[in-house]
């Protein structure tokens, strides 16, 4: 209470709201800030404690400048009042934090605001729930234009977006808001109820006629995401709703790798309708505009009496240099001239030899020493170039664009240092393909490829993590505490333990200590019997009172596992 009145610096904190809520991976927090009669100069971010920089300040906040149209900072029709910061929360061990922010005007004048949060980084199952109510194991095979729906909550925060993929490949995001009062007689209390429920239109003829998976993505006001699949059939190709035929001759299963230029071939028609257009997608990314209208008297002679007959065979040339090596597929979708749609697809090898191109590119992590890669990783390489300035670094995830990576441009023959982060939540486990295009200003270019895994164990994690002390008979502790404890994993040896008091890093334990009693219960497990941790911890650092220990023990796949204790410091 350090103002006789009201304080002229005012900071809000939107999110995480008062009562916190739980965040995971790259979390963003935001909120506002303004001084009643100076401009407010910076905005900085503290975590327990522990300064995290500077918030983006600037951002557009209307709504919050018509309560304050007279403050600098709101005047003249400007808003510009909203900050945002990015926390990287798998820097932070698991369980309860506090969020500071720090406005500074410039007039001297300073206001700090706090708010508490959760970190909950892939130790316990997820607590979003999603349904996806249509389809379900009941539904048939799915043509034309068709809805699709659900509902999502979260016990802790609002829904803010639900977004649909197939196969990995995103479709838009689904209206969210329909009223689910059945499912809110359920879970009574959670926010957004009743109004939790969420529908999608969706354009089958986009999908080849097959099955696939159907990915619904929630991500709530928190920033946590989770993502829940069903498998689909569809049907559209020479049904009822859909009398569109298309065969991809070339490439087929007995397709020899394809290097340097390709082309495809096959053919389409409609019952109904001429073909107007056939268009190619590779590795469900849009890629031109097929040559429609060859002869092909050999499908017509079986399909007699069709619209553009026997003009109806398409080809299609494109480079594989764009492309990195190994498996791809390519889409073909046809449309006809009374607007039936339909796609067919086929795999094919691209095996181009190495690149004689003066710009090249090479890939530093991840290696083939590298283990699984959970939550925000982080990969990087270089890349040069003999004959020119390295203009543009690109990144694709099993042959889908995924955007640029962060790098310094520099002349001809420099080495540029290039990194890429990626949040691996997004992909499914197991094995991925990193791609990475490096491109000249002169034009020439450069692919490379490395294989990596995803493991983010959206189930309970296998890793056991016992606190032999403190427990709930250990006495007060006074100076140095000695805690120990044991820790393993059935399938990978444990390569750390770190030590964290009241969410505050403590560093790391000693890790191997002889546990003959652990691995006795959890035979021939990795590592045993050196699985014992001990950790000394100086308790004058600590307010006399009651704490919480956090051991996160963190194993050579790169699965990471946090249990609690309660202690008490009596100094």
């Amino acid at each position: 209470a350090n103002y006789g009145g009201s304080i002229p610096t005012v900071v809000n904190i939107d999110n995480p709201g008062s009562k916190g809520g739980t965040f995971q991976g790259r979390a963003t927090f935001s909120g506002w800030a303004l001084n009643t009669s100076a401009t407010v100069k910076s905005v900085t971010v503290s975590v327990d404690g522990v300064s995290q920089g500077a918030a983006t300040y600037g951002l557009s906040r209307p709504d919050v400048c018509t309560l304050y149209a007279t403050s600098p900072g709101c005047q003249n029709g400007a808003a510009n009042i909203g900050w945002s910061s990015v926390v990287d929360t798998t820097k932070l061990a698991n369980g309860n934090h506090v969020l500071s922010i720090a406005a500074t005007s410039a007039n001297g004048e300073r206001a700090i605001q706090a708010h508490p949060f959760t970190v909950g980084n892939w130790t316990t199952a997820n607590p979003i729930i999603v349904s996806i109510d249509k389809p379900n194991s009941q539904t048939g095979p799915l043509s034309g234009r068709t809805n699709i729906g659900g509902w999502a909550i979260d016990p802790d925060a609002s829904i803010a977006a639900v977004s649909i993929a197939i196969d990995g490949v995103p479709l838009g995001n689904a209206s969210y808001g329909g009223n689910r009062s059945d499912v809110c007689a359920t879970f009574s209390g959670y926010p957004g109820c009743p109004n939790v429920g969420w529908n999608f239109s969706l354009d089958t003829t986009l999908v080849p006629d097959g099955t696939h998976t159907l990915q619904v993505t929630v991500t709530p006001d928190s920033g946590q995401v989770y993502t829940q699949t069903t498998p689909i059939q569809i049907g559209n190709l020479a049904s009822q709703t859909n009398p569109t035929y298309i065969s991809i001759d070339q490439p087929n299963s007995s397709s020899s790798p394809f290097s340097g230029s390709a082309t495809f071939s096959g053919w389409a028609l409609n019952s109904n309708s001429a073909i107007a257009t056939v268009e190619i997608s590779i590795d469900g990314v849009a890629n031109g505009i097929a040559t429609y209208g060859s002869p092909r008297t050999d499908v017509c002679a079986k399909l007699p009496g069709k619209p553009g007959c026997p003009s109806v065979g398409w080809t299609y040339l494109f480079s594989t240099a764009d492309l990195t090596n190994g498996v791809h597929t390519v889409e073909v979708t046809s449309t006809a001239e009374n607007g039936e749609r339909a796609t067919a697809s086929s795999s094919f090898t691209v095996a181009n030899a190495v690149s004689h191109s003066p710009t090249t590119a090479s890939i530093t992590e991840p290696s083939s020493m590298s283990s699984a890669y959970q939550g925000l990783v982080q990969f990087s390489g270089t890349a040069t170039s003999t004959s020119a300035k390295v203009t543009a670094i690109t990144v694709s995830i099993d042959g889908f664009p995924y955007g640029s990576t962060s790098f310094t441009a520099a002349g001809p023959n420099a080495v540029v240092n290039w990194t890429y982060s990626l949040n691996t939540t997004q992909l499914s486990d197991g094995a991925h393909t990193l791609g990475i295009t490096a491109t000249g200003a002169d034009g020439t270019a450069s692919v490379t490829s490395a294989t990596f895994q995803v493991a983010n164990w959206s189930s309970p994690s296998p890793t056991r993590v016992d606190i032999d002390v403190p427990n709930s008979s250990s006495a007060n502790f006074s100076e140095t505490a000695y805690f120990g404890g044991w820790a393993l994993n059935p399938t990978s040896a444990i390569t750390s333990i770190q030590v964290a008091v009241d969410g505050i890093p403590f560093g790391a334990a000693q890790y191997g200590g002889v546990r003959n009693d652990a691995c006795s219960i959890y035979k021939n497990q990795p590592g045993c019997p050196d699985v014992g941790w001990n950790a000394a911890v100086d308790t004058t650092y600590l307010a006399n009172g009651t704490h919480t220990l956090a051991i996160t023990a963190t194993t050579a796949a790169g699965q990471s596992f946090t249990t609690t204790s309660s202690f008490t410091v009596a100094n």
